[in-house]
């Protein structure tokens, strides 16, 4: 027991110095919703609905039956509603607030109210997004009011899919800034949930996706994700490139040993904490501006505010870009280092005393000794 307490202890301790030394930036398992992301804006749905209400008094009833569709999707010889009673009394119904009949009689049999009657008789209309019916009969009998809805591959309405699909966004790789838009790229993986609170089951929902314009290679042109219970919801996944920050101009502002060198960033979205760049001052793309580049002295600012970076060429991480590249200004300043000038010390003998150097007063002492030297000797002979 002690040991099992001790295996325990150390895989939380162990668990939390990964959570306490996990980078700064975005996680790769962090969901965005604000991306431009896979949108789903059509789909189609199979239904096959029944409600059965037994009305064994006078009182009116009614049942309400929303729909993911409109009345004009659904399918016309199998939707209807089935009035019937065992006995000899009248009935009234409505249909979405209109009367369909005034107290008309069974006599122990039904009737039969299809969908083109109630279109034609202007019952419903052919854009409502509901089916409401009331009715009540006149005797305290067995009285069965059936409805039935049917629909094949009914469009869903737009209205529908924005309350219930919801997308989003993860990177997969990290978004890095390219030298071109054609070398710039990152993978995502968008999450597609579409929940059902309708009041029954959606049968062979299909969704159509549409994929921002930055999609390198869209992976579907639909997604069939099955039936989903009423009260549930189901996910799909789509994965997929897409274009990424690149490089849009690169301005020399250097002047002598003093550099100043802006560059603006192109991105088709906003990409917020998430973007690393690489710089490789040999790339052919930054015109030679960082060859005099001088790491002791460099900073780097975006938008006026510094950024860290490291060294190898140049390396930042979690960055934000934003989606113009007037937004996205670095500014990249350094000083070279001043050459080596070795100090030149002049030679005592070659300064300069009366006009003369020194080295030419001391040989013309050293002559005038040798010559008074050479008098003496000689007027001691």
């Amino acid at each position: 027991m002690k040991h099992r307490t001790v295996l325990a202890i150390s895989a939380l301790v162990a668990f939390c110095l990964l959570v306490a030394l996990a980078p700064s930036g975005l996680s790769a398992t962090t969901w965005l919703t604000y991306r431009e992301d896979v949108a789903i804006d059509s789909g189609t749905v199979d239904i096959a609905y029944s409600s059965y209400v037994n009305d064994t008094g006078t009182a009116g009833d009614y049942t309400n039956i929303t729909l993911p569709c409109i009345v004009s999707s659904l399918t016309n010889d199998t939707t209807y509603i089935n009035v019937s009673t065992t006995s000899n009394q009248t009935y009234n119904l409505s249909v979405n607030g209109n009367s369909c009949n005034d107290t008309s009689i069974l006599n122990n049999t039904y009737f039969v109210w299809n969908l083109t009657d109630l279109l034609s008789g202007s019952k419903i209309t052919a854009t409502d997004t509901y089916i409401n019916v009331s009715f009540d009969f006149n005797e305290s009998s067995v009285n069965n009011v059936s409805i039935l809805i049917t629909a094949s591959d009914a469009a869903f309405t737009s209205t529908w899919l924005s309350s219930n699909v919801v997308v989003k966004e993860k990177d997969v790789t990290s978004p890095s800034i390219g030298t071109t838009s054609a070398r710039s790229y990152w993978v995502v993986n968008d999450s597609i949930a579409v929940s059902n609170s309708i009041g029954y089951t959606l049968s062979d929902v299909n969704l159509t996706p549409t994929f921002s314009s930055q999609t390198i290679t869209a992976p579907a042109t639909y997604y069939n994700v099955g039936s989903i219970a009423t009260g549930a919801s189901t996910t799909t996944y789509a994965q997929y490139q897409k274009r990424g920050p690149y490089l849009y101009d690169v301005d020399d502002d250097s002047s002598g040993t003093s550099h100043e060198v802006a560059i603006y960033i192109q991105t088709n979205e906003l990409l917020t904490s998430c973007v690393d760049w690489s710089i490789d001052i040999a790339d052919a793309e930054y015109d030679e501006v960082f060859d005099d580049i001088n790491y002791d002295t460099l900073d780097v600012e975006l938008n006026g505010i510094d950024v860290d970076w490291t060294e190898g060429s140049v390396e930042m991480e979690d960055l934000t870009i934003k989606s113009s590249y007037s937004n996205n200004k670095f500014v990249f300043t350094w000083t070279e280092t001043a050459a080596y000038v070795p100090t030149t010390v002049e030679a005592w003998y070659t300064v300069l005393f009366l006009g003369l150097a020194v080295y030419l007063w001391l040989t013309i002492i050293i002559a005038a000794i040798v010559i008074v030297a050479l008098i003496l000797i000689i007027r001691k002979k």
